[in-house]
């Protein structure tokens, strides 16, 4: 895989801070929890491919339910020698892959998608009555409430079951000060009126949802009426 070339020190750089080697409960809270949440997933990836894929989602099940038991018993036991949140998640990635799972979570993908869309005018328009730095922080917020609906995190994979509404979560989101919060500084860097600082941002993002149409599209709408070229990765 080619290099992201902004990255100041590509070959020490690790795309995590938690190493799962360091301390058994925490292992174990993680092994857990994608333990669990692999069963979820093959529950949508049964409603989206069908009889059909039964034994292709049984075996997928099987194979990760075996890696998993192999890091329980032996923690050292990746290629890699590294055992982190994005080693459980490239292992997750590869069970489905080998039997065919290309996009368990796509039924549901095509249902957020629709609905966002709907609201992405109102979203957008919504932006008209504000100027400067509320509008910016009005963008951030609106790319924090998107986050929420996500497909890949169990404390928030109920939500893509029910009707919750975007605009709801947005009115809720927690006030300021967060518990990481830089947007003081984010806030020097962004124009009140064009033009903006940057010639070119690559934005890296999800693939679809709220996250993606309601969040991420309208800030890099805002970003390229001030003259940014946008590259969404």
């Amino acid at each position: 895989m080619s290099e992201f070339c902004l990255l100041a020190d590509p070959t020490n750089y690790r795309p995590h801070n938690c190493d799962l080697l360091d301390g058994e409960a925490h292992r174990k809270h993680w092994l857990d929890l994608f333990d669990n949440h692999f069963k979820v997933t093959l529950d949508h990836a049964a409603e989206h491919y069908g009889r059909p894929a039964v034994n292709r989602i049984s075996e997928s099940g099987e194979q990760f339910a075996a890696a998993i038991e192999r890091l329980r018993r032996d923690p050292t036991s990746q290629p890699s020698g590294e055992l982190s949140v994005m080693e459980l998640c490239k292992l997750r990635l590869k069970c489905l892959l080998d039997h065919g799972l290309i996009d368990p979570f796509k039924k549901i993908k095509d249902r957020e998608n629709a609905s966002a869309i709907e609201l992405y005018h109102q979203v957008v328009h919504k932006l008209h009555a504000l100027n400067g730095r509320d509008k910016w922080l009005h963008l951030i917020e609106s790319v924090f409430a998107g986050n929420i609906f996500d497909l890949g995190s169990s404390a928030t994979l109920h939500l893509a079951a029910a009707p919750t509404d975007f605009l709801t979560t947005l009115d809720n989101i927690h006030p300021r000060p967060w518990c990481v919060d830089d947007f003081d500084r984010l806030a020097e860097d962004l124009p009140d009126s064009p033009p903006s600082k940057w010639a070119k941002a690559v934005v890296f993002i999800d693939n679809a949802g709220s996250d993606f149409i309601l969040g991420v599209m309208p800030l890099v709408r805002e970003l390229a009426l001030g003259g940014t070229e946008i590259v969404l990765a």
